[in-house]
């Protein structure tokens, strides 16, 4: 369990550092999609985020996928996946 929460800040810094005009992965999004995301969708998304990293699992569409997950100070800035 996390000493703190995702904030929208965390979120909306680790979309702002995606690459523009990159492939879009199976979801068929551009990383532009996400990184230009309006303000009222940041809250759901971190709200994602903040569920899949509490839960210890992602999206099985993300099996192939290079995910970037926001970091807090001071812990790890690598993170293993073990449920599959």
């Amino acid at each position: 369990m996390m000493d703190e929460r995702i904030t929208v800040e965390e979120v909306k810094w680790s979309a702002g550092a995606l690459k523009d005009y990159k492939s879009s992965g199976k979801d068929g999004l551009p990383p532009e999609v996400f990184k230009y995301l309006s303000e009222d969708m940041l809250n759901p998304l971190r709200d994602l985020f903040e569920a899949m990293y509490e839960g210890g699992f992602t999206a099985t569409a993300w099996d192939d996928a290079l995910a970037r997950w926001p970091t807090k100070m001071g812990t790890r800035t690598t993170h293993t996946t073990t449920g599959y």
